[in-house]
């Protein structure tokens, strides 16, 4: 826990943000850990795993990742009578008994597989939305022997300038020309943005910006895979090195809603072929539906591109 948490500093400070004071986010997210604190110690269960924050569609997200650190530090309270275990626990866990991974068992309600482990006897899940201009936060307290819920919490949070640049979110439409000064003339499917606009580090850590403009008279879902993750977060797999060795590259899966007319920007996403999944609102999700469109778009280094979606 203790160096998931450093590394979300230093994230933090990479990506040239200054979180000071207590925010909306920060009051919220205490008050619902305290508000499941409360309902985890009256359920009288004593071990309590963390399996994390999801999409509708089963991601997870960057955002996903800072609620599951933000929410699990709020949530240690070691006078309520119950023991925690973070996410790292729960994925060695898994990966030892050859369970898949934690998307998987929430996304199949196995979760009571689990719970024959280590005496685990609950686990805490939460979901994640985009609703306008803000998040909803839904978290759930389930009983590990029958996978019922007995317990659930509900806030919807608001995102500071620095939270959202960190995040790589953006609300509004496209002419507002909110996203980083990325909005610029579309008359093609891509084009450079300003090259000045992309965070510092860009060349250290090898990545580049990449909007999305919606263009179309219907609402999109978007799913967008980078082909790595500069800071070594989210999703691992195995790759091979110049030497032949046997590596772990982890990668991100974003998930953007875009209404007629609007952008959404993705930032500090690594550079190499990113791979995108188009369809109409809500159809993503469902299995077997194929996407309306499907490509690969090149993430360069220190740069900025804005596709259109036609």
């Amino acid at each position: 826990m203790y160096f998931k948490t450093l590394l979300l500093v230093v994230g933090l400070a990479m990506a040239g943000t200054t979180i000071k004071g207590q925010s909306d986010y920060d009051v919220r997210i205490k008050e619902l850990a305290d508000e499941m604190a409360q309902q985890i110690k009256a359920s009288g269960l004593k071990n309590i795993g963390v399996l994390g924050f999801f999409t509708d569609a089963g991601e997870e997200g960057r955002l996903g990742q800072l609620l599951a650190e933000d929410f699990s530090v709020h949530l240690t309270k070691p006078d309520y009578g119950y023991s925690l275990y973070n996410r790292d626990y729960i994925e060695a866990l898994i990966e030892e008994n050859k369970l898949g991974t934690v998307q998987g068992l929430v996304e199949r309600e196995t979760i009571t597989e689990l719970g024959k482990l280590k005496g685990l006897e609950g686990f805490v899940v939460g979901t994640y939305s985009h609703i306008g201009d803000v998040v909803r936060v839904r978290i759930k307290l389930l009983d590990a022997k029958t996978a019922l819920q007995i317990g659930a919490t509900m806030q919807n949070l608001e995102f500071d300038d620095n939270l959202k640049q960190y995040l790589g979110l953006n609300y509004g439409k496209s002419e507002n020309n909110s996203n980083r000064g990325f909005n610029g003339p579309l008359s093609s499917n891509e084009q450079y943005n300003n090259p000045e606009k992309v965070a510092d580090g860009c060349k250290e850590y090898k990545f580049g910006d990449i909007c999305f403009y919606n263009s179309t008279g219907e609402a999109l879902d978007l799913r967008f895979i980078e082909n790595f993750n500069p800071y070594g977060r989210g999703r691992p797999r195995q790759a091979t090195d110049k030497d032949g060795k046997n590596i772990s590259i982890y990668y991100e899966i974003y998930t953007l809603t875009l209404q007629p007319g609007e952008t959404q920007c993705i930032y500090a996403v690594g550079v190499g072929p990113g791979e995108y999944q188009i369809n109409r609102k809500d159809q993503l999700r469902i299995v077997g539906q194929s996407a309306l469109r499907t490509g690969q778009i090149l993430i360069e280094q220190c740069k900025s591109k804005t596709f259109t979606i036609k």
